[in-house]
């Protein structure tokens, strides 16, 4: 008298397991996917935002340079300037 009882609560757990299963399966391909968009975005940032090392301290020497023939040039012009103001 039990038996079908049983057989119909079988049923009822190996569906529960199923849907249990198709659910994981979902969940994995989702985690897989929200990993490989991270990657690509850290990827994508890292273009933007990093700095190339050579590039960045040539761009700070041609700076630099250009920096210190300013200052001479001015500490020249005002020399001659502040000369002739006392002459």
């Amino acid at each position: 008298s039990d038996r079908p009882a049983l057989a119909l609560d079988e049923e009822n757990i190996i569906s529960h397991v199923a849907d249990s299963g198709a659910v994981m399966a979902r969940l994995e391909t989702t985690a897989t996917l929200a990993s490989n968009r991270i990657t690509s975005l850290q990827s994508l940032v890292s273009k933007e935002a990093d700095a190339d090392l050579a590039e960045t301290l040539v761009h700070l020497n041609a700076t630099q340079t250009a920096y210190q023939a300013a200052l001479q040039s001015g500490a020249t012009i005002l020399r001659l300037s502040l000369m002739d103001y006392l002459k």
